[in-house]
């Protein structure tokens, strides 16, 4: 037993909270996503063989590009541990089509079939896959953009190569 003595308690205070109801209370902040832009290039030159003269028993450069897309999706995947990935995918030739806009990575869906789409409009395509991923999208948010091309611009229509390197310094000074 423990006798009792007339010693002073020590004294606490409590710190100071501020009390918030309703929708008063902070918002928490978002956490910033990830934003992947893959930008595949279905130009002519992809039905091709790697090289002149190639067995043509080897895969086109499109298969290639197929089975290295799967790979990126399912290493994306795999990288997506909480949830805060998304990918755009965008295909071009002598046009660009976002075919999967914002998509988490395990919703992408399989690529089965490279289409042929004529020329190699390279600059359009990754500034409209970066402008379809940036819509809806945080100011922390970051953006990888990875290109899957076996050859040079040659058909863009809405950025020159001066427009095209303005609008990505804008977008890195940001």
């Amino acid at each position: 037993s423990v006798a009792p003595t007339n010693a002073p308690m020590a004294s606490v205070t409590a710190p100071s909270v501020p009390i918030v109801t309703g929708n008063q209370a902070p918002a928490p902040p978002k956490a910033a996503m990830r934003r992947y832009v893959v930008v595949l290039d279905c130009s002519g030159s992809m039905q091709e063989r790697s090289y002149p003269g190639w067995d043509h028993t080897k895969p086109t450069k499109a298969q290639g590009a197929l089975k290295m897309t799967a790979a990126t999706k399912d290493r994306l995947i795999h990288e997506d541990v909480d949830g805060r990935t998304a990918v755009t995918v965008v295909c071009f030739g002598n046009q660009v089509v976002v075919g999967q806009k914002n998509y988490k990575p395990k919703g992408l869906k399989d690529f089965t079939h490279w289409p042929d789409m004529g020329g190699t409009a390279l600059r359009d395509a990754i500034i409209e896959g970066l402008q379809s991923a940036e819509q809806n999208a945080a100011p922390d948010d970051t953006f990888c953009v990875i290109t899957v091309t076996d050859g040079q611009e040659n058909a863009s229509r809405n950025y020159t190569q001066e427009t095209f390197l303005r609008e990505i310094r804008l977008r890195q000074q940001t």
